[in-house]
């Protein structure tokens, strides 16, 4: 059966009894009632309500919450002179242009509830044989004290382009000042406490000659270190990881 006949049949069945009589109000208070009955089904499912810990679970039979929301919203649709098949048809060809379908499966593969998503860059900076790091200030929004590698948040733009930028504004060095010698891949750091998810892209620079570096305001100092150094250092998480990827 389809949504056309479906909801015939409905019409059909309120009629008989009068209900096309109730106002919008009535029904739509009604279809509130029953999608709180699955809200309360999802509460206990997921944790947030616990039987025996001060919750009584009732919910018995959620097929049937879901027809009865289903055929409240039906009704009030009908209510409006809504065909619903038509609308959702209608409605689904303007989502296909709204919604690209490849933009969207990427986005989604990277998606997990709850958290924010991030796609920021980490650029190390190589000379003589010497890897540049340096101590995120107080100024920053994450990751306070920790030491890094030139990091930011990738803006409407290729990785390596953030990756240039965040150099320049962070160490005041061109772009004819480095060359790009290596690049990792692409790192997965979930921070349980930020509740968010940075896809980390990571890149390795060698300075062509001495420069003096000019820090901005995101970081207090640097320091040039051998790789193996950062095995005892307080850093950002999964730096080290970062920067084998770049070397391997």
């Amino acid at each position: 059966m389809d949504l056309k006949k479906i909801q015939e049949k409905i019409d059909k069945f309120d009629k008989e009894r009068g209900w096309e009589k109730f106002p919008a109000s009535l029904v739509l208070s009604h279809l509130i009632e029953e999608l709180g009955e699955i809200s309360r089904y999802i509460q206990f499912e997921e944790g947030y309500k616990k039987k025996g810990i001060g919750h009584e679970y009732n919910v018995k039979n959620l097929k049937r919450e879901f027809a009865q929301v289903f055929a409240l919203f039906v009704q009030l649709a009908l209510h409006y002179g809504i065909d619903l098949e038509d609308a959702i048809l209608e409605e689904l060809e303007i989502m296909e242009k709204r919604f690209p379908k490849k933009e969207w499966k990427m986005y989604m593969g990277k998606y997990e509830p709850h958290y924010k998503i991030s796609d920021v860059v980490t650029s190390f900076l190589s000379y003589e044989n010497k890897i540049l790091i340096l101590k995120r200030s107080k100024d920053v929004s994450t990751y306070r004290g920790k030491w890094a590698a030139i990091s930011g948040t990738i803006e409407n733009e290729k990785p390596i382009e953030a990756a240039y930028r965040e150099i320049s504004e962070e160490l005041g060095l061109k772009r004819e000042d480095i060359e790009l010698i290596g690049r990792g891949d692409i790192l997965k750091v979930i921070d349980e406490d930020l509740r968010n998810i940075f896809y980390v892209h990571p890149f390795l620079f060698e300075l062509k000659t001495e420069k003096d570096l000019k820090l901005n305001f995101e970081h207090t100092e640097y320091k040039w270190i051998d790789k193996e150094d950062l095995k005892r250092m307080e850093t950002v998480p999964k730096l080290k990881e970062a920067l084998d990827s770049c070397m391997k």
